[in-house]
């Protein structure tokens, strides 16, 4: 496992709550469609919230159809 596995995630829904996974949880909800390219995440060590397209590592679990 790589560090960042290892580190909490939060995302935030449309109506602004808050969701705390590690990793393997976050690029699963996007995989399954379960929340978009779209959504808002951030981990600590962030300055701010970025949308999940933004961020290399989740990358490879959002789907092809971009």
């Amino acid at each position: 496992m790589t560090e960042e596995t290892n580190e909490f995630w939060w995302w935030a829904n449309g109506d602004g709550a808050l969701k705390t996974v590690d990793q393997s949880e976050l690029e699963q909800a996007l995989s399954r469609g379960s929340i978009t390219a779209r959504t808002l995440v951030w981990k600590s060590g962030w300055a701010e919230w970025v949308r999940a397209a933004q961020v290399p590592v989740l990358e490879p679990s959002l789907p092809k159809h971009l």
